[in-house]
Formats: structure tokens, sequence, C-alpha cells
């Protein structure tokens, strides 16, 4: 597999995208699977169920450098691996999620979060920055972890240093 993100702006300008059904049986499951320098905005995505690998969720699965505002998810995802969340499995470096919310049924093994899998990595020294922002959103959702998985919070399953959390329930 090669590493293909988007990287434009996509404006869903307010649509509704509902009964999406994805089931691919490898990573970066979601509307959007890796995003790069990418802007994501005004889309909802509801009645939808997303299964698979790593960084499930419901908007975008990996992302660096990009900006997801005015999105929401509202469905089940499950995954048999980690870092699955309601709006975004995985962000890195400069990204913001701003007024978003997710109101769906995680499982997943580990790191699982209403909003956000995890903010940087899991290897993460604490002198690697990410300077991410997650403003005004919330999460209504149900988290299961599998295997013993500890890590889940209803905003983010972890954050690392850099990232501030603002106004989030």
């Amino acid at each position: 597999d090669s590493y293909v993100p988007f990287m434009g702006v996509f404006d869903g300008q307010g649509h509704t995208i509902s009964g999406m059904y994805q089931a691919i049986f490898v990573a970066n499951d979601a509307l959007f699977a890796a995003v790069e320098d990418a802007v994501i905005k005004n889309v909802c995505v509801k009645d939808s169920y997303i299964y698979g690998g790593k960084y499930c969720a419901g908007i975008v699965s990996f992302g660096v450098n990009s900006q997801i505002r005015n999105c929401s998810f509202e469905g089940t995802i499950k995954s048999w691996e980690w870092y699955a969340a309601g709006i975004a499995g995985q962000l890195l470096g400069d990204s913001k999620v701003q007024n978003c919310y997710a109101k769906c049924n995680i499982n997943a093994k580990n790191y699982l979060g209403g909003i956000i899998g995890i903010v940087g990595k899991e290897s993460d020294a604490a002198t690697i920055t990410h300077n991410t922002l997650i403003e005004n959103c919330y999460s209504y959702s149900t988290l299961t972890p599998t295997s013993g998985g500890l890590n889940k919070g209803l905003v983010a399953g972890r954050v690392n240093a850099g990232a501030t959390v603002k106004n989030c329930y």
C-alpha cells in the first residue's frame, strides 16, 4: 500500500451522508482514510457503520497538519486494533478539530475517543509536541475497549504533549 493522503479542501456544505457501510479489513477506515495539510468541513455522517483495523473513525482516519470543522458522526465503529474515534483516529502536527460532535458506539482494543483516538504517537517522548487544538466539541458515545484496553475518553483516548483541549465534553 502506498500513502496517498487527501490534500485539498472538502466542504460538505452542510450535507448529510446516511447509511455509509464500510468494512475494509485494513487500516485507515473512515470517510477520509488519510489527510495532510487539508481542510474537511461542514459534513455529517449518520446511521453509518465502520469496521476495520487501526485508525477507524467517522470522518478522518489519520490526519497531519489538517483541520476538521463543523463535522459530525452518528453510528457504530468497530476495530480489532487501536485508535478508534467518532471524528478522527489519529492526528499529528498542527491539526485542529473544532465544532464537531459524535454520537456513536465504539469498540476497539485501546485508545478509544469520542472525538479523537490519539493526538500524537503512542511512542512520542515528552519533547515531541503536537500543536493540535480540540475545541468546542462534544461526544455522547459508548466506548468499549476490548482485550483489556485502558485508554479511553469521551473527548480523546490519549493526548500527548503540546495539544490543547478547550470547551469540550
